[in-house]
């Protein structure tokens, strides 16, 4: 284990144990008891703080062991910590993005319609293929356009794909180049 599991588990332990013998405590200074309401709330912060370290220390350790294995033993030694602490925000920030989608499906199914098919035909086939794949991935900023009527997310030309989604599955409407929906 890790030194901050295991002070996040040592919080949290004292924390319980400050709510669970909250009854009894005496002060040092003044003889009599102290409120239990103060002390059960403070057992409560540390409960709750050593809890939120504990979770949080594993992130922060697999993200260290991937950077190590990603950088190599020798150039992780020699990073300065400055340097450290960015990539491993960096690499914990996105597990967090990959665990957002990752619930949502690689290859969702695509219905092209006839118009679809006929705007698209005098444009740059492989950027709006591009686009077409990132539809339903999360990869693509896909935005609904209430002027237009329908979803919309932007090929690399700078023209619009527009398609509605039903159920599972996006049907692909219209493209719109980028002259017509400025």
């Amino acid at each position: 284990m890790n030194k901050g599991k295991v002070f996040g588990i040592s919080l949290t332990l004292t924390g319980l144990l400050l709510v669970l013998l909250s009854n009894s405590i005496l002060t040092g200074a003044v003889i009599g008891i102290v409120k239990s309401s103060v002390i059960n709330m403070i057992g409560a912060l540390v409960f709750l703080t050593g809890l939120i370290i504990a979770i949080f220390s594993s992130r922060y350790e697999e993200a260290e062991s991937k950077l190590i294995a990603y950088l190599g033993e020798k150039k992780y030694e020699h990073l300065p910590p400055e340097e450290k602490s960015a990539y491993l925000k960096s690499i914990m920030r996105h597990e967090g993005k990959r665990e957002q989608y990752a619930g949502r499906a690689e290859h969702p199914r695509i219905i092209r319609t006839v118009q679809f098919e006929k705007a698209i035909r005098n444009h740059n086939k492989t950027s709006i293929e591009r686009a077409i794949k990132k539809i339903g991935t999360g990869k693509g900023k896909e935005i609904y356009k209430p002027l237009l009527g329908h979803r919309s997310i932007r090929e690399s030309r700078g023209g619009r794909l527009l398609f509605d989604k039903k159920g599972g599955e996006y049907v692909l409407v219209d493209y719109v180049p980028q002259s017509e929906h400025d």
